[in-house]
């Protein structure tokens, strides 16, 4: 991380300082303590008269150093009072006021009433071993008056806090303050009183940003061309505000999977330098998942940027996240091993007897596949039972019964494999039935293009025999890209399944994948007709935010040009869901025409309906993109 010093133009004399706050190894700087418990924590300049009454005033420039090493140093910037603005509003609709010694006071704008409280400051970080007080502990009470509704009356409690971290900064003219919820659960005092809207929240809000004014004129230096790691407070207009941050790298692993990772936090440089950049969303190249940020004046994240020597953001995309508000930097090589029937990743460990489809008796050994690891255990001369497990979930996802599975790259969705003498796909349809038992198989053909294998095999009468078979191309990509996507919900898997995507599609929809592959992808469907049994599993995922989903009963009514026209009945059922996320409801599906049910799907101008029948593709396809209606 490259950091920027700030050019300060001291001047020698008696009395130079910053009022409210005491630095450590600051030699320069003279401490003046502030004796205003509810000070704002602004560092205003300190005049100084001179011999010369005549001349005007010499002013120091106000600065500040943070040393995150040092409580009182941080508490000594937090001390004042903070507002709370809305993210999409940018609106203030609640104060939290700080003193020195950690006691707080928080009331909102539209109601008259405060709730008390505590700050401690921890140093808590994973991988710190330099002590940074990064982190904190809030403590609230007197909660039992505050009027948000059952929520708390099922509580019934009268004190409530968590704990979080928090990144600070400075630019001339207001200081910023970010405060973020860690660990699992969303309690009271952040579902509720830290909301801007309590009454729409749906679940909880576990980040929030703050700001108060401050007397500094003097904007922190801009960085030259490069690429920076920054926390984004703010995008307005075409103006990017933004403050660059020093990243500390530790080793850790994911709680639930064991997946060994290398893992970063940060902290601001110590001057808390905030400052702007241009930033052309029409031209900057932005992920699509970072994109929908940035139609909120407050995307408060941490962010990769590429800068120009003009000092204007090339490109922008968001730094991944794993556990408990860290980031990631990398995978570490996992410890993998095999001990009889045993499988050991890391230290979790499988007894493959128990995951087995077929009388294993022993495990020929293991290939790293992408995210997955493949196990080859024996059933007989001529099968195996492939045992997949995923890393990112940290289950055994499926078995493959068969022989010669080969696949793509690292992709091991799109395996083939040989069943004595028939050809399966990854989902399980039979793609080819031969009058030979497979040998061998290879694929033929350049990358992408795999529509042929080559194998070798041997006739009922003993002939040995060779050639090419024909099989459908790997029409299930977008479907395990999809379910990637759900089991690691990130930029990057997002980003995989919406390149597949095809222009102008408005949504995705999926028709009874295979239950093992699908398992956890989503809660339980919705039954549509509650007076049938309904078997079939439909569901419609979003690939744009605020998607409008809605089910109708359907009739149809024949037009004078020999067409039909939907007629909708009731509406059954309407949620609004953002990108990635999905809906799934149970029909009984009709093979063709006509349908029972449409559902109307919409966000911004698209818009399109959807008749509900069975998806049948030419190789009796799981999935298909609904485009929007021209």
């Amino acid at each position: 991380m490259r950091r920027f010093l700030r050019t300060v133009s001291f001047i020698t004399v008696l009395g130079i300082c910053l009022a409210g706050c005491k630095f450590q190894g600051g030699q320069e700087n003279v401490t003046v303590e502030s004796t205003d418990s509810t000070s704002s924590g602004d560092l205003a300049p300190v005049s100084v008269v001179t011999d010369k009454p005549d001349e005007e005033p010499v002013v120091a420039d106000t600065g500040f150093s943070i040393d995150y090493k040092d409580k009182a140093s941080v508490m000594s910037f937090l001390e004042g009072e903070w507002s709370f603005v809305g993210p999409y509003s940018g609106k203030e609709y609640a104060k939290l006021k700080i003193s020195k010694d950690g006691t707080l006071s928080f009331s909102r704008n539209d109601d008259i009433y405060e709730a008390s409280g505590t700050l401690e400051l921890t140093a808590d970080k994973p991988g710190d071993t330099e002590g940074r007080f990064l982190e904190y502990n809030m403590n609230f009470s007197g909660l039992s008056s505050l009027p948000f509704g059952d929520y708390y009356t099922i509580m019934n409690e009268d004190s409530d806090g968590f704990h979080g971290d928090y990144y600070v900064g400075r630019g001339a003219g207001k200081d910023y303050l970010y405060l973020r919820l860690l660990g699992n659960g969303v309690p009271y005092v952040t579902d509720a009183m830290f909301a801007e809207f309590p009454d729409e929240n749906t679940y909880g809000e576990v980040e929030w940003y703050l700001t108060r004014d401050n007397t500094l004129t003097k904007e922190h230096e801009k960085p030259g061309a490069g690429t920076y790691d920054v926390f984004v407070w703010a995008y307005e207009g075409s103006t990017l505000t933004c403050e660059n941050m020093v990243a500390h790298k530790y080793e850790t692993y994911e709680d639930y999977t064991e997946r060994h990772i290398n893992a970063k936090f940060y902290d601001s440089e110590p001057d808390m330098g905030v400052y702007e950049l241009k930033m052309d969303k029409e031209k900057v190249r932005i992920p699509d998942l970072d994109d929908r940020m940035f139609k909120k004046e407050r995307p408060a994240a941490m962010y990769t940027i590429n800068v120009d020597k003009d000092g204007n953001v090339k490109s922008i995309e968001s730094i991944l996240t794993v556990i408990y508000g860290a980031y990631y930097d990398g995978d570490i090589k996992p410890e993998i091993s095999i001990d009889g029937m045993e499988f050991k990743y890391n230290s979790l460990t499988y007894e493959l007897f128990d995951y087995a489809e077929a009388p294993i008796n022993a495990v020929m050994g293991y290939t790293v596949v992408g995210d997955r690891v493949v196990i080859d255990c024996h059933v007989n001369p001529n099968v195996s039972d492939y045992i997949i497990y995923n890393t990112v979930s940290s289950e055994i996802e499926k078995n493959l019964i068969g022989s010669n599975l080969i696949w793509r790259g690292d992709d091991i969705t799109s395996a083939v494999y040989a069943y004595y003498n028939d050809i399966y796909d990854y989902s399980g349809r039979r793609l080819a039935q031969l009058k030979c038992d497979v040998l061998t198989m290879e694929f033929a053909g350049e990358y992408d293009e795999y529509d042929t294998v080559k194998i070798t095999g041997i006739t009922p009468n003993g002939e040995n025999v060779e050639g090419e078979v024909e099989i459908q191309p790997y029409i299930d990509k977008n479907m395990y890209a999809y379910f990637d996507y759900r089991r690691k919900q990130d930029r990057v898997t997002w980003q995989r399944f919406k390149d597949m995507t095809p222009k102008n599609s408005l949504v995705y929809v999926l028709e009874n994948p295979p239950s093992k592959d699908a398992f956890g992808m989503w809660y339980a469907p919705m039954p549509i007709d509650e007076s049938i049994t309904a078997t079939d599993t439909y569901a419609v995922v979003a690939l744009y935010d605020n998607t409008d989903i809605k089910v109708y009963a359907i009739d149809y009514e024949l037009q004078p040009d020999n067409t039909y026209k939907i007629i909708r009945g009731d509406l059954i059922t309407e949620k609004i869901i953002d990108r990635g996320d999905q809906v799934s409801y149970l029909f009984d599906l009709p093979e063709s025409f006509p349908a029972k049910y449409c559902i109307d799907v919409s966000s911004g101008k698209k818009s399109a309906t959807i008749e509900v029948y069975d998806i049948k593709g030419m190789y009796d396809n799981y999935d298909a993109f609904i485009p929007a209606e021209q």
